[in-house]
């Protein structure tokens, strides 16, 4: 029963991905609503499911395209923390095996520029990192904290994070436009 629910799931995702590509995003809000949607107590990862719904659809070239990407990976990761002095840019932790380099636009929605690109990275520790990815946390084009309303206070007081703090993004045209699209896209409000 649970299989037959995903793969349901899994199908109506991907017509909602085909519309809203064709719809101007104006699909993207019930895409975010799936993306925070559980099964087995696990949120679902629209990345996840984006790369498996398109994976058959891969060209030869395009596939050899992305694992050159993925490779690039290890420099993206480098050249991000460096951007940040290795540092996570909300608790500044500064050890090197606690710090992500987190994508602002998801990787399975990037151009392979845009994947490796220093502007579509954030520095980020792991627990921030995960509230960043499934949209619980934004940044706002002054780079003030966004908490989501889904949150909660008392586990944001426990993260040691409340609205409107402030920090040093290293703002670029590219970053802010990174920053809108994970606003838009991810951050559930």
């Amino acid at each position: 029963m649970k299989l037959t629910l995903r793969l349901h799931a899994f199908f109506r995702i991907g017509i909602l991905l085909k519309k809203n590509s064709k719809g101007n995003a104006m699909y993207s809000n019930a895409l975010k609503q799936y993306r925070a949607f559980r099964w087995d107590g696990n949120v679902v990862e629209m990345d996840e499911l984006k790369l498996s719904l398109q994976r058959e659809e891969v060209s030869v070239t395009e596939r050899e395209e992305l694992i050159k990407a993925r490779i690039g990976q290890g420099q993206f990761r480098k050249n991000v923390l460096q951007k940040y002095g290795n540092r996570c840019i909300i608790s500044g932790i500064d050890h090197p095996r606690l710090l992500l380099a987190s994508h602002i636009k998801p990787w399975a929605v990037s151009s392979n520029q845009e994947r490796l690109s220093t502007e579509n990275g954030l520095c980020l520790s792991p627990a921030y990192d995960r509230l960043f990815d499934i949209g619980l946390i934004s940044f706002s084009h002054k780079g003030k904290l966004l908490i989501s309303s889904q949150l909660g206070d008392h586990n944001a007081k426990k993260l040691f994070i409340q609205s409107g703090m402030q920090f040093n993004l290293k703002f670029t045209p590219e970053l802010l436009k990174n920053l809108e699209y994970h606003q838009d896209m991810i951050f559930l409000r």
